[in-house]
């Protein structure tokens, strides 16, 4: 059975692997919008590799780790920053395939297209929407795995605390009512 530690390792290398290849894929868009046709075919071409050898296994690593985690470690499974973590599961799976890694995949047929001559008006409208798609799902992904890191590093409470009880010496003390007036 996994211990908590590697669990917690290797969701923190899948959060990176994720965020890595996500950051690689916006600095290569960006890289490849002045190249010509052929070379940006070959840039669409290692975008969509990236993808697929580093976003997509670096995706089931943390995800996976982190579901074993939760079910191996019986405080997660009451904590509440853990629920919404668990939560963002299905939307950072179906984000990651639909935003990213699908766009990527068409860009990349696109680009081939367009390098092999066929550089029609639809296939290059088509080319755009792809590639905007790509930039703004990838800033979305990349936001939800930041989400998650906050929620994993603060930890907060989703719950108000309960009021203290009044009762028998168990009201608030003058100097914590002082505190909380004063801020």
């Amino acid at each position: 059975m996994l211990s908590k530690r590697i669990l917690k390792i290797l969701h923190e290398l899948g959060t990176v692997g994720v965020m890595g290849a996500l950051a690689a894929q916006m600095v290569l868009a960006v890289v490849g919008a002045g190249l010509d046709p052929e070379g940006h075919a070959v840039l669409r071409q290692a975008i969509h590799v990236l993808a697929r050898t580093l976003l997509l296994p670096s995706l089931m690593v943390c995800l996976v780790s982190g579901v074993f985690a939760m079910a191996f470690h019986r405080p997660f499974l009451n904590a509440e920053w853990a629920i919404a973590k668990a939560l963002m599961i299905p939307l950072l799976l179906e984000g990651t395939f639909l935003v990213v890694m699908t766009p990527a995949k068409t860009a990349a047929k696109l680009t081939a297209r367009i390098a092999e001559g066929d550089a029609s008006e639809k296939v290059q409208h088509a080319l755009d929407v792809a590639l905007g798609r790509e930039r703004y799902g990838a800033w979305v992904i990349m936001a939800m795995f930041f989400a998650q890191i906050v929620l994993g590093v603060w930890r907060p409470r989703m719950r108000p605390r309960p009021a203290p009880s009044t009762e028998a010496g168990g009201g608030p003390s003058a100097s914590s009512e002082a505190s909380t007036t004063a801020g």
